[in-house]
């Protein structure tokens, strides 16, 4: 099967999906998402648009054989295309000299964005060049990383998804005109840094049913690597190790300060086996819970 729809504008190009290959629209947010028919395929393809600025995340598997041509020219509306796999390749048709789009879409797992001519450079020997330095940068590579984490089929994810695209863009086109791509990410780590402490917060205030890592990342829109490694560089312990470090200082002044059973104790900090927290309590402070609250009466 060969697709054909104008891929530069993304409302005919979403059209012509449904219409001709009976992709299957859904509105979730502010961006579209199309479903392959389960006769075709399964997987989809979710489409963002800011007037003249859009940008797709594709993850899809067609059973049979699929090409697409695309019925408009590279540079169509003075719109520069980019696509990055998942292996971090990022390529462009205009930057390459070619004059069509046209390739085999079977299998598709990556990004596609339409950028405004205006925003970047005109010479496309430098957009090549920058291309290059971009997609070899340790924090881009993250944040590319943390794009293809999310599942573009689950609607919740839409918001996040979108943000994290606005921010490669951001970097993309600031990079592309004003400088190296290590010196403006020189600010964000401090917004990373501003993220980790905000964890350590959501964890304070949920020790006895803490989010797992991976809800955390997303609460605090750094990828779980991110997290994990920046938390351990800032307090010097794991994420684990900090949750229980805090629920056991939260246990042992509940057993010396207040009036609540030791089984009333080991639920309010987070465990549902009393032996467990017992032997968790033993090897923080060398004593069973009971034994200090004697101590203390």
């Amino acid at each position: 099967m060969i697709i054909q729809a104008p891929y530069t504008r993304p409302v005919p190009f979403t059209n012509g999906l449904i219409n001709n290959y009976a992709l299957l629209p859904e509105k979730q947010w502010s961006s579209l998402h199309l479903r392959l028919p389960s006769e075709l395929g399964n997987g989809g393809l979710r489409i963002f648009t800011h007037q003249n600025l859009h940008f797709y995340r594709g993850k899809w598997k067609f059973y049979n054989s699929t090409g697409f041509q695309a019925l408009d020219e590279v540079g169509t509306n003075d719109l520069i295309d980019f696509r990055i796999s998942r292996n971090h390749h990022m390529q462009s048709a205009y930057v390459q000299g070619v004059k069509k789009f046209a390739w085999d879409v079977t299998q598709v797992d990556g990004i596609r964005m339409f950028i405004p001519k205006a925003l970047l450079p005109s010479d496309r020997r430098i957009i090549d060049k920058k291309i290059e330095q971009f997609i070899l940068n340790v924090n881009i590579n993250l944040l590319i990383d943390h794009l293809f984490e999310i599942d573009p089929a689950e609607s919740n994810n839409t918001l996040l998804l979108e943000a994290k695209f606005l921010e490669l863009i951001h970097y993309f086109t600031q990079h592309l005109n004003k400088g190296e791509i290590t010196q403006l990410l020189e600010n964000n780590r401090d917004y990373e840094a501003k993220q980790i402490e905000t964890a350590k917060e959501i964890l304070d205030h949920h020790l006895s049913n803490p989010p797992c890592i991976k809800a955390l990342s997303k609460e605090i829109g750094l990828n779980t690597r991110k997290l994990k490694s920046g938390f351990r560089d800032t307090f010097g312990i794991t994420i684990r190790q900090y949750i229980i470090q805090q629920r056991m200082l939260l246990a042992q002044d509940l057993v010396i300060n207040s009036d609540y059973p030791i089984s009333i104790i080991c639920q309010m900090v987070g465990y549902h086996n009393r032996g467990h927290f017992a032997s968790t309590y033993t090897k923080y402070f060398g004593h069973l819970p009971h034994q200090a609250r004697e101590k203390t009466n």
